[in-house]
């Protein structure tokens, strides 16, 4: 009777060791499963920020202008393979390109801003 009474008494302790096992494992993957909800919500608040950030880029690319026709038809002579027959700028036009870019750069800022600074009738002056 002894012996039966020592034998419940060692496997009630092994059966409170592995419940206690089980509880640190549950309380780990709790930990773990918070960690990877404050990551999602850290990803979601970068992705917002990026996502405004890439407005706010297209938004200033805005004021650029580009002629399509002129890099359609420079893809397709390099498409074709006639990278020997693209013509070469000379010193001369590359110190005016250089020279220029600024200038129609400012033209450019100005004109916006003379835009921007028009009266409009979306607010009403108090």
């Amino acid at each position: 009777m002894a012996q039966t009474i020592s034998e419940i008494s060692s496997a009630s302790q092994e059966q409170a060791s592995g419940i206690d096992q089980v509880n640190k494992a549950v309380a780990q993957m709790d930990e773990v499963v918070q960690q990877n909800a404050s990551l999602v919500e850290e990803a979601a608040a970068t992705s917002e920020n990026l996502s405004g950030e890439a407005e706010e880029m297209q938004r200033l690319m805005g004021s650029f202008k580009v002629d399509m026709t002129k890099i359609s038809s420079d893809r397709g002579k390099m498409n074709a393979g006639n990278f020997n027959k693209a013509k070469t700028v000379t010193k001369e036009k590359q110190e005016n390109i250089v020279q220029a870019a600024p200038v129609q750069a400012a033209q450019t800022v100005a004109a916006n801003k003379q835009e921007a600074d028009k009266p409009t009738d979306d607010f009403a002056e108090f």
